[in-house]
């Protein structure tokens, strides 16, 4: 590197590397967005991992740990806040479809009747939007849980619909 065109990582600079690795944003395209202003120039990939060592280590965990909060907020809700009379956040009922995930990816619970095994299972139908678990919220924010097909109505059926008549 020529003499006075030693790059320095500014702090706006280091709070952009540090979110963009959280995002998952490869370093390579990271490094086009960070300008040397002695230059005018993109850094090279030997130059931000030498300046932002540390952005690169801890982005992603802080990145996980803000959604990881964000998940547990809206599974737990938040009351009414009042700071001198005025309402500065209104009330956040609990989601309970944050929570069931939560218990189910971090607790290890599962639903009643559901092993392991159903996992490695094909689904049944499914409507659009519909999660893994099988729970979309409504338009009222309540939980509507959908049931896997379990292929009973197609052996019960004959023919247009028609129940199977008894042989004999």
């Amino acid at each position: 590197m020529t003499a006075g065109m030693a790059y320095r990582a500014s702090d706006q600079d280091r709070e952009a590397v540090a979110l963009m690795v959280g995002y998952g944003i490869p370093l390579d395209e990271i490094r086009r967005v960070v300008i040397n202003p002695a230059t005018g120039k993109a850094i090279s990939k030997a130059t931000l991992t030498r300046h932002f060592r540390k952005e690169i280590e801890q982005g992603f965990a802080k990145a996980n740990a803000k959604v990881a909060e964000s998940l547990f907020l809206q599974a737990t809700g938040q009351p009414e806040v009042v700071v001198d009379g005025k309402v500065v956040q209104k009330e956040r009922p609990p989601n309970t479809s944050a929570a069931i995930w939560w218990t189910k990816a971090r607790m290890g619970w599962k639903a009643s009747g559901e092993s392991d095994e159903s996992k490695d299972k094909p689904a049944g139908k499914q409507a659009a939007g519909r999660k893994a678990d099988g729970a979309t919220p409504d338009k009222q924010g309540q939980v509507v849980v959908y049931l896997p097909d379990n292929g009973r109505d197609q052996a019960a059926e004959g023919p247009a619909g028609e129940l199977p008549r008894k042989p004999g």
